[in-house]
């Protein structure tokens, strides 16, 4: 299976899969969200714009429950063989790191374009993930946040084009 930004390129069918397979997509999500969590919180200490920091919280904050959410469903769904160790949060979407190092251009526009990329990964893993997965209740979740994350995507690319 070739690789693309770190993920795994999936078909459109739809697989079966075990516990471990499902924990293991979960995780991946739980890995680009808190990639989202903290882009976006590096964001909004970036940004200069009172509403931009705003926002960019309010994703970072929006972020962090995904996260818990995917934990929930990853719990529930673990069988006691299933792995349990976790993953690094590897190399941060968004345009930071875990070390809260800044990798931000000066300007709010080079801030949003860090942000719309991350999204246009973070969408790209959740998509990727609905493909992967058959359980009604985790796709009803996937689904869902995959929606919320366009909409910021879209809200995104809308302040970019009035940044020019």
């Amino acid at each position: 299976m070739r690789e693309i930004n770190g993920m795994n390129e999936i078909g459109p069918q739809e697989m079966d899969l075990g516990d471990g397979d499902r924990v293991q997509i979960l995780r991946r999500l739980r890995e680009v969200s808190r990639r989202g969590e903290v882009g976006f919180r590096q964001a909004a200490v970036a940004a200069g714009d009172g509403d931009l920091r705003y926002l960019f919280t309010s994703y970072s904050m929006q972020r962090a429950t995904f996260g818990r959410e995917l934990a929930e469903l990853a719990r529930e769904g673990r069988s006691p063989e299933a792995g349990q160790g976790e993953e690094g949060p590897g190399k941060v979407l968004g345009g930071a790191d875990d070390s809260g190092d800044e990798v931000w251009g000066a300007g709010t526009g080079d801030i949003l374009q860090d942000c719309a990329l991350g999204e246009r990964e973070a969408i790209r893993a959740y998509q990727q993930a609905l493909g992967r997965t058959t359980s009604p209740a985790v796709r009803r979740v996937i689904a869902y946040q995959l929606g919320e994350i366009e909409g910021a995507q879209a809200r995104i690319r809308a302040l970019r084009s009035l940044t020019g």
